[in-house]
């Protein structure tokens, strides 16, 4: 496979820090769409290089050429745009958590095996530095 045709809906503090500049800096991933409803968020997609940029996330989602929608909205708001990304029939990456409930989660598992399409979730924190040297001195202070 190519380059992945990536679209970011929610353009936040958080997609600033990790998803668009880590969707900028690869070579394997284009910023092809993002979606914001505040223009400080549709600025922020703009200094990151985003092809295309909305404040309607439903034009991502009718976009035949978006590869991979990235969603980095508040938790309450994943199901429903998971829910509408999956029926869209895209591949989705969301922060966790996945959902907020455990009838949900099943609902989306089963939503994407029926779409066939991928999900990933977003568990970033456990590899980062910081975890990483927290988690060395907490085995370390248990073994003594």
């Amino acid at each position: 496979m190519g380059t992945v045709r990536v679209a970011v809906i929610g353009c936040g503090k958080f997609a600033e820090a990790q998803h668009l500049p880590n969707c900028a800096g690869s070579e394997k991933v284009e910023l092809y769409y993002c979606s914001s409803r505040s223009e400080k968020g549709r600025q922020t997609a703009e200094k990151f290089g985003s092809k295309k940029i909305t404040a309607d996330y439903r034009e991502i989602l009718n976009d035949p050429k978006v590869d991979m929608v990235i969603l980095s909205v508040p938790h309450e708001q994943h199901m429903f745009y998971i829910r509408e990304t999956l029926n869209a029939g895209k591949n989705v990456l969301c922060e966790k958590p996945m959902t907020m409930t455990l009838e949900e989660a099943y609902e989306v598992i089963k939503l994407a095996r029926t779409k066939g399409v991928k999900l990933c979730v977003d568990y970033n924190r456990r590899y980062s530095p910081s975890m990483i040297d927290l988690k060395k001195h907490f085995f370390a202070h248990r073994k003594n």
